[in-house]
């Protein structure tokens, strides 16, 4: 690692290549595994869509679309409106 490496980028990249080489570099295996860990973890997405809405998705289902929906972090703190 040279001077101006980053140890934290080289870190994520070397997980991102670990991640895509288990799929074989296979984008669309990479994308589907990425979708069923989202629809899987219980955790709720957020799409901030052009209109300026938001759609917020639990367990790949929509759970709410509202212009002025908050975003809700794990322990309940608003980081994003």
């Amino acid at each position: 690692m040279t001077e101006w490496e980053d140890h934290i980028v080289a870190e994520v990249r070397a997980i991102r290549d670990a991640h895509a080489a288990r799929f074989h570099y296979d984008l669309q295996a990479i994308y589907e595994d990425i979708k069923e860990r989202e629809r899987t973890s219980g955790r709720t997405y957020v799409r901030f869509n052009a209109d300026g809405t938001t759609t917020r998705t639990r367990y790949g289902k929509i759970i709410s679309e509202d212009a002025n929906d908050a975003v809700l972090a794990e322990n309940n703190e608003i980081i994003a409106r």
